[in-house]
């Protein structure tokens, strides 16, 4: 599924490019470093094999991104929205870090029961075949899924979306709408590691789905603001995945 992102990723780049290629008239050059710093930490994201270095590039893409809307932004309040997408990220971004840790030393527990000798591993593919307890898949489920709703984002944690694409600039919002990572990371993480607790809780996701596209599109719906629209029609979508 990652590869299938990889050329989306480069695609929105040079749209980007295309479109702010005459219109940045305030320090193109630092501009263009963090957009092009903002693109190798997404495909980082897309590429990474091992959870803890898929981590680290989900937090350095904040870097770029609170540049660019705080610099670039076009709406008045765009130091308020920079510095709330920030916070809303490294506040979801702990229970996703605390989900990851647990999966390590699950994986340096089921080593230690079967006589073998070694630390916490966050390699995906070796986390794959450790298997989970019940009660604990469940614990990291939850944890793992705070952390991506953030970033995806679904109700109640998507007040950050309206704010980000109103000031920040279009690029940014391209990212945001056009490549969905928080539902990249349940999709890539969370069924595959951990599958009982995603069907046990399947039901329920199904309906904070349901909830979040009817109520992202019903208040798209009233929009005269495209930007806004754009917002709330994003949460739909996430919703909808």
């Amino acid at each position: 599924i990652s590869i299938l992102f990889l050329p989306m990723t480069a695609l929105l780049t040079v749209m980007i490019l295309a479109f702010s290629w005459q219109s940045i008239r305030i320090s193109p050059r630092f501009y263009l470093g963090n957009l092009f710093f903002l693109q190798a930490m997404t495909m980082g994201i897309f590429c990474s094999l091992d959870l803890l270095l898929f981590f680290v590039f989900w937090e350095l893409a904040l870097l770029p991104s609170y540049f660019l809307i705080k610099l670039w932004g076009v709406g008045p309040q765009r130091h308020y929205a920079s510095l709330k997408y920030v916070i809303y990220m490294l506040v979801g971004s702990a229970p996703l870090l605390v989900g990851i840790i647990m999966l390590g030393m699950n994986h340096s527990a089921v080593a230690a029961a079967a006589g073998t000798v070694s630390g916490p591993s966050f390699d995906y593919l070796m986390l794959l075949e450790a298997p989970i307890p019940a009660e604990t898949q469940t614990i990291i489920f939850v944890l793992m899924m705070i952390g991506f709703a953030v970033k995806a984002p679904l109700p109640p944690f998507h007040t950050w979306m309206p704010s980000t694409l109103i000031e920040g600039p279009i690029g940014i919002g391209i990212f945001l709408v056009g490549l969905k990572l928080g539902t990249y990371g349940m999709l890539r993480f969370v069924l595959p590691l951990l599958p009982d607790a995603s069907r046990e809780l399947f039901s329920i996701m199904v309906w904070i789905g349901v909830a979040a596209t009817l109520y992202g599109g019903l208040i798209a719906l009233t929009q005269s603001n495209i930007r806004r629209l754009l917002a709330f029609a994003s949460v739909a979508h996430v919703g909808l995945v």
